[in-house]
C-alpha cells in the first residue's frame, strides 16, 4: 500500500497506522459542525437555561 494519492492529504498518515489504531480512529465519535445546527443548538441550549416563569418560551420545530 505505497500509492495513496487517492486519499486526501490529511489521511494519508492514517492510512499506514496499525489496524488496531485505525479502527480505533474510525470508531471515534465526532461532531460535525454546521452554521444553522450549531445556531438551533444554542437556541435551544438558552431555552433550557431559562429562568422559570408561568408562561415559558417555546419554539415550533
Amino acid at each position: 500500500m505505497s500509492d495513496l494519492s487517492h486519499l486526501a492529504e490529511d489521511y494519508r498518515e492514517r492510512a499506514t497506522w496499525a489496524d488496531e489504531e485505525r479502527i480505533a480512529w474510525i470508531r471515534m465519535d465526532r461532531w460535525l459542525g454546521f452554521p444553522k445546527a450549531e445556531t438551533v443548538r444554542k437556541t435551544l441550549d438558552a431555552m433550557l437555561r431559562y429562568p422559570p416563569r408561568t408562561r415559558m418560551p417555546c419554539l415550533l420545530i
